[in-house]
């Protein structure tokens, strides 16, 4: 038997496994095993470092949900309420504009923290939205500030604090409109990658995993996904060299743009919908043959 954790296993926590035979039935296993381990630190001389915040434009909209930050090596948990803020125009932290989760929201190989901005004020016709308003203001510009008291699983401290500076422009609530969206087919007989274009930025996270490659006949096609170009570029690099066989790009339905707007409707929809205002989105294939 072999229990994997989603989350990797905290230095300096202490855990206890409890086995229980007893259900098997048999004779010689009565006894219940338990078992206390606390695991140390994986020692590096190795820094922490960020190696970037989503989204990594330098103009963003009133309405922003989120930021990515990704971290050079997995990190501890319980450090980013004092060492993430954001700051306002004045250089000073900006009250209640961050979502302060229970459980800070980290990818599972702990290197990537999400950070919401409150939804509550984001909403409009929420209480939060209408006594603040929202936690952004076009027309100001504000700094994600990350501290360097973040610190990695190994121990070692990020290099210093890493700030990242943008400006507010109108809030965007439009649904995700496929019009606009474009194919640029690689080149056979070699590893050029597949380019596949949106009409503005999306969601950082969800672009990273959401291409599939096949070829006509539903084959796999392994390769690596990377996002480039301001969040409006999906790159696909395949493991092996295009051939001239007919090949199809499946995206993701839950794709979703950097203000949670998604397919099939915008997330500042109002409560009561209004069934013209969504639309039942199907799956989004496209065809390709490299040139």
């Amino acid at each position: 038997m072999r229990f994997t954790p989603h989350f990797p296993f905290e230095a300096g926590v202490r855990y206890r496994v409890r086995f229980d035979p007893r259900p098997f039935g048999l004779p010689e296993w009565q006894a219940v095993l338990t078992l206390d381990f606390t695991p140390e630190a994986v020692r590096s001389d190795v820094p922490a470092e960020v190696e970037g915040i989503f989204p990594s434009a330098d103009e963003l909209p009133e309405n922003l949900l989120r930021f990515y930050v990704r971290f050079s090596q997995p990190m501890r948990r319980g450090l980013a309420e004092a060492e993430v803020s954001l700051l306002g125009p004045d250089d000073q932290p900006v009250a209640d504009a961050l979502y302060r989760a229970p459980v800070e929201l980290w990818d599972k190989n702990m290197r990537c923290l999400t950070v919401l901005l409150d939804p509550g004020r984001l909403k409009r016709g929420v209480g939060p939205n209408r006594t603040l308003g929202p936690p952004l203001r076009a027309g100001q510009s504000y700094t994600l500030l990350v501290g360097a008291g973040m610190t990695a699983a190994s121990g070692r401290r990020l290099t210093g604090a890493v700030r990242k500076r943008f400006s507010v422009m109108e809030p965007v609530r439009e649904r995700i409109s496929r019009a606009g969206w474009s194919v640029q087919p690689p080149a056979a007989g070699c590893r050029e990658p597949l380019r596949l274009r949106f009409s503005r930025s999306l969601d950082w996270a969800l672009m990273c995993r959401a291409l599939i490659v096949t070829t006509e006949d539903g084959t796999f096609v392994s390769g690596h996904t990377g996002v480039s170009d301001l969040e409006m570029e999906i790159v696909f690099t395949p493991a092996a060299p295009w051939t001239m066989r007919a090949y199809k790009v499946s995206v993701s339905t839950e794709l979703e743009d950097i203000c949670g707007n998604d397919l099939a409707g915008s997330f500042d929809r109002p409560f009561r919908e209004n069934t013209k205002e969504t639309e039942v989105v199907s799956a989004l294939t496209f065809p390709f043959h490299p040139l």
